[in-house]
Parts: structure tokens; C-alpha cells; sequence
């Protein structure tokens, strides 16, 4: 999943034009506010230097097609379509992740991974946009049999190329990404899964 920070048309150019706007960022625990915040402090900046407005994606995109808010920033796949619909109807910027900025938030959330918006994927945004992103994960008991684990990956993504069409962002999905879990243990089932589809020796 890609973390996006979308500008509307309120003279937003940098993070730095962020401070003292009016934005629109999701409920604390959820994964796009601590990705925000970490945004904002590798550029120097904390969440009280905005005007915080709380909510879900579409609230984002509406207040900033109706010009109440400066933007919005959520974690999403591309082409999300709350991003499609707001670039297709007001002028938008995404903001980019440096590569200085990106080493300072990888040391705040080691989880996060280089990656970037293809050129194109929008209306009007013809650069590709280096950013930053997570990996979605399945959770599951430790207790769970390993012949459930295997048979719940196997019916997930055991016909790989049908499963990267599921969305754009996974055209260059390979096993061996797939198959790397950051921060917890990788269940012995979902470990025999991925042998099988080579991404684990």
C-alpha cells in the first residue's frame, strides 16, 4: 500500500506549506495517521503546526474538491479511486518523499518501503512520485495448523498472475517480496506456501 499526501489547489508545494493549513488526516491508530505524523516529523514538522480535520478517505476527498481543506493523506493502493476522483475534478500535487526524508522515517517505522506513483497514474500528474509504503499482511493464531495457514495462501494467491491483477500496485510483486513479513515470525504453513512458489529457499 502506498502512503499518499495529496495537496488540493491551496498553494501547497512543499510539506513545509503544510504548516498552519487546514488538512484532512485519519483517526489516531489507524495506519495512515502514524504515517502522516512520521511524514510531517522527517520534514520537521509536528501535527499541531495544521489545522487537523479527522476522518475517512472520502471526507478527505470532499473537503478538498469543496476547498475546505488543503488536502488529504491516506494509505492506499493505486489508483485509489477517492485520489482519482478528487484529480479529476480539482488540480492536485502529490507530495513526494525525498531520499533524506525516507532514511529519517525508515528509523521511526522500520516497516516502511521505498516506492513511488508511476507517472501517469493520475490526471495531471505526469512525474512519478517517490513515496513510501507498507506491506499488507494476514494475521492468523500461532495455533493455527499449518495445513489451514498453506491452504489459506494457496486459495489467496496460488494462481499468482490472477492475484497481481487484483491492482496495479502489484504488477512487480514476486514471491520472494511476497514472502517477506517485517516485525513478526512467518507461520510454518504460509512458509511451505512460499517454498513452493520460490520465494523462500
Amino acid at each position: 500500500m502506498l502512503n499518499r499526501f495529496l495537496p488540493g489547489p491551496a498553494g501547497v508545494k512543499t510539506a513545509a506549506d503544510l504548516k498552519g493549513k487546514t488538512y484532512s488526516a485519519q483517526a489516531v491508530g489507524n495506519m495512515s495517521q502514524l504515517a502522516f505524523q512520521h511524514f510531517l516529523e522527517g520534514h520537521g514538522l509536528k501535527e499541531s503546526d495544521l489545522s487537523l480535520a479527522v476522518g475517512g478517505q472520502q471526507f478527505g476527498a470532499d473537503g478538498t474538491k469543496d476547498r475546505r481543506f488543503a488536502g488529504f493523506a491516506a494509505m492506499s493502493s493505486y489508483p485509489g479511486p477517492v485520489f482519482m476522483d478528487v484529480s479529476t475534478s480539482v488540480p492536485v500535487r502529490f507530495l513526494g518523499t525525498s531520499d533524506e526524508v525516507f532514511a529519517k522515517i525508515s528509523k521511526m517505522n522500520s516497516g516502511y518501503l521505498r516506492t513511488e506513483i508511476p507517472a501517469g497514474t493520475y490526471p495531471g500528474q505526469t512525474e512519478a512520485v517517490p513515496t513510501f509504503g507498507t506491506v499488507a499482511m494476514m494475521v492468523v493464531p500461532e495455533s493455527m495448523p499449518d495445513d489451514d495457514a498453506y491452504y489459506i495462501l494457496k486459495t489467496f494467491a496460488g494462481d499468482w498472475e490472477a492475484f497481481k491483477s487484483i491492482s496495479a500496485s502489484l504488477k512487480d510483486l514476486t514471491p520472494e517480496i511476497a514472502a517477506v513479513v517485517p516485525g513478526v515470525p512467518l507461520h510454518p504453513g504460509a512458509a511451505r506456501f512460499w517454498k513452493e512458489k520460490g520465494g523462500l529457499k
